[in-house]
């Protein structure tokens, strides 16, 4: 919380923006209604959402936000041409209803087989976000069956620990040294806190990580007045973009491709979309293909991207 001090002022280059930072910040210890209406907040985010929905989050439901200002320009959309997004047309629709478990299992296990498709084509670091540890578990069994990449399988499974994040990292990138590169995840576990995973080039979304509902969920409607800006939705874009954001950390990171399964990607896609910053949905970073041509136009784009890369050196 900046309290009314001096700023001092900086060129952001990559979004053309000059940014004001405070000299000084204090933290009010109590809220109040008053407080909120008089006091200047920051808020500082990885993911794009809306300040309202952040603030409110936070616990500053009173406050007056300056409008949102989304910058575009040619230096975002230039940068994630190098991460292509492919969603596919006809994947399975991989939303978990307790009263049709059978229709799930068919969905999951349609999911498997084309993840295990095209990965033995894949041979650089991938990274596979499960909504939950039974799908990655899922997963993780069927790729086994699987000869050429049953070697390369890692389950992350430290949903709930209080490791170090540089401990855990360090770790990740043991395993991808010794070869195991397909690394499996769910959306609820501290990869997302910001680990480097050492070549990664591939992000897998398997089921899109819609949290599972609480039963105080049936209020969202009344308190967030849309799905769009439900508590479950806002969940699963955040984690979908960090899920992005795991791609092309460094200057040596050149390029990266994510995939996403589930077939509520190209169903819900009008939605999705309007919760997506305007460089994330281009239509030259992001397009629909059928799950036959999947690995065709995976490698296609591999290749793309390898040619330029042996260009540069």
């Amino acid at each position: 919380m900046c309290i009314r001090d001096r700023y001092r002022y900086i060129f952001h280059k990559e979004t053309d923006a000059i940014l004001g930072i405070p000299y000084k910040i204090t933290f009010v210890p109590l809220y109040d209604e008053k407080t909120g209406k008089e006091t200047s907040i920051a808020l500082i985010s990885a993911t794009i959402e809306s300040p309202k929905l952040h603030a409110k989050d936070s616990g500053f439901p009173e406050h007056k936000l300056a409008p949102p200002v989304q910058i575009s320009n040619g230096e975002f959309v230039k940068r994630f041409l190098k991460r292509p997004i492919f969603g596919l047309i006809d994947g399975p629709i991989l939303r978990y209803n307790p009263r049709d478990i059978e229709s799930y299992n068919l969905a999951r296990e349609e999911a498997n087989k084309i993840i295990g498709a095209f990965l033995p084509k894949f041979k650089f670091p991938v990274l596979i976000l499960c909504r939950n540890r039974s799908d990655a578990r899922s997963i993780e069994q069927y790729l086994k069956g699987i000869k050429g990449i049953r070697d390369r399988v890692y389950l992350f499974d430290y949903e709930n620990t209080f490791r170090d994040i540089d401990a855990l990292e360090e770790e990740i990138n043991r395993e991808i040294d010794r070869g195991k590169n397909i690394i499996l995840t769910s959306a609820s576990s501290r990869l997302w806190e910001g680990v480097n995973i050492k070549g990664l080039k591939m992000l897998i979304v398997d089921a899109l990580p819609y949290v599972a509902p609480e039963p105080y969920d049936k209020f969202e409607k009344r308190g967030w007045s849309s799905w769009r800006t439900s508590r479950t939705f806002r969940f699963m874009i955040r984690r979908l973009q960090q899920g992005i954001g795991r791609l092309i950390r460094t200057e040596e990171d050149k390029w990266g491709i994510v995939v996403v399964i589930d077939g509520r990607f190209n169903a819900q896609w009008n939605t999705i979309k309007s919760a997506l910053p305007k460089y994330m949905k281009h239509p030259k970073i992001i397009r629909f293909v059928p799950r036959a041509r999947l690995a065709l136009e995976v490698m296609k784009t591999v290749k793309k991207f390898l040619k330029a890369d042996n260009k540069l050196q």
